[in-house]
């Protein structure tokens, strides 16, 4: 009797790490989401500061590695021919954008 108490005491707390791991994975990638949510407002903040209002802005792709986010964005600004434009920040102490175009020249607002 001991061991199948044991083994149902095993198996609860195997699924109780799980829950718990699964809840964290559920928190860290909530957390990365809202960051980068961020990081996109501000890169369109700054590309409508530079192409004015009616430049429509759509994401490529996006990453994050050791606090610093890099999106890719293609813009489409009002009569003019669709640019690809990189926005990276740094969660420096700091921080600001960089709008790079492809081939690295750097965009000034």
């Amino acid at each position: 009797m001991k061991t199948a108490k044991g083994a149902v005491t095993q198996s609860a707390m195997a699924a109780l790490v799980v829950l718990a791991m699964g809840v964290i994975s559920l928190f860290s990638t909530s957390v990365s989401a809202e960051s980068q949510s961020d990081h996109l407002k501000i890169c369109k903040l700054e590309l409508k500061a530079l192409y004015g209002d009616d430049v429509r802005i759509r994401m490529v792709k996006a990453k994050q590695y050791q606090g610093q986010h890099k999106m890719t964005l293609k813009v489409y600004p009002a009569g003019e021919a669709m640019t690809v434009v990189e926005c990276v920040s740094n969660d420096a102490p700091e921080p600001g954008i960089v709008l790079m175009a492809k081939d690295g020249s750097i965009f000034n607002a």
